[in-house]
């Protein structure tokens, strides 16, 4: 976790990170469709396709710039740029990390533990299990501990693969995970203050806390970012709602889910 790691700079959050990060979200600096991304104040332009073009990736040029400076890697192809021979990514439906997830995970509930998130950790690293000095290996340890640690290994090994409802259900995190209000960057001239006081990108590590939901409120109640969005958990969400025409041609067998 980042409140935990002494390599973890609130300043450059995407340096010295699990590999994951940097597969799943654009490092600031990197390549994406042949554009430099880089959403700091300060970079008015960047490079696509090695010439110099007004970046419009951050909010001192453009309003609609990611309200959290912010771009998706994972699934992004090039071929997109083009709009040739363009579909839509596979649909993942299993993968075997995930059966791997599942054994460790069921093997924890049975209080019985087992390594097999290194499977699932050491490829990231593109390494195998056995070679404990290329990747941070999870070694065995209490039960809450591994529970904990093989959580967390789903949420970053599955993260935008339509997997994180489900466990935040299954885990009884749901409400938990719904009761955190989003936050953003400031506006144009906030983010350049941000800049010019050195709190970009963030002005320090926020508190994780141990099913690894961020603290925020913090920076919002110190002024150095805004809340866009309050959030209140909504009780019938956990069930979907019944389709009405399976309701009514039910002749009162099947009931709609509360609140909806």
């Amino acid at each position: 976790p980042i409140d935990e790691s002494p390599l973890f700079d609130p300043h450059n959050p995407y340096l010295n990170r699990d590999p994951r990060c940097n597969e799943t979200f654009v490092a600031p600096g990197s390549v994406i469709y042949g554009c430099v991304y880089d959403p700091a104040p300060s970079a008015t332009t960047v490079l696509l396709d090695g010439k110099p073009v007004k970046n419009k990736d951050t909010k001192a040029n453009d309003q609609y710039a990611a309200t959290t400076a912010t771009c998706l890697r994972k699934g992004a192809q090039d071929s997109w740029r083009t709009g040739k021979n363009v579909s839509e990514n596979p649909t993942i439906i299993i993968r075997y990390a995930d059966v791997l997830l599942m054994f460790a995970e069921a093997k924890v509930e049975l209080g019985e533990m087992d390594a097999a998130i290194n499977d699932v950790r050491a490829p990231a690293y593109k390494t195998t299990r056995d070679n404990t000095n290329l990747y941070p290996a999870l070694t065995m340890a209490d039960q809450n501990t591994m529970r904990l640690a093989i959580r967390r290994e789903r949420r970053v090994e599955f993260a935008w693969e339509g997997r994180r409802f489900f466990d935040l259900l299954r885990w009884g995190w749901y409400e938990k995970a719904c009761s955190h209000d989003y936050y953003a960057f400031p506006t144009k001239a906030g983010m350049a203050k941000l800049e010019k006081d050195g709190d970009y990108y963030w002005p320090w590590t926020p508190e994780v806390d141990e099913c690894g939901f961020a603290d925020f409120k913090p920076m919002f109640d110190a002024g150095k970012i805004i809340r866009i969005l309050p959030r209140k958990y909504d009780k019938r969400l956990p069930l979907f709602p019944i389709p009405a025409t399976e309701v009514n041609i039910s002749n009162g067998i099947i009931e709609q889910n509360p609140g909806w």
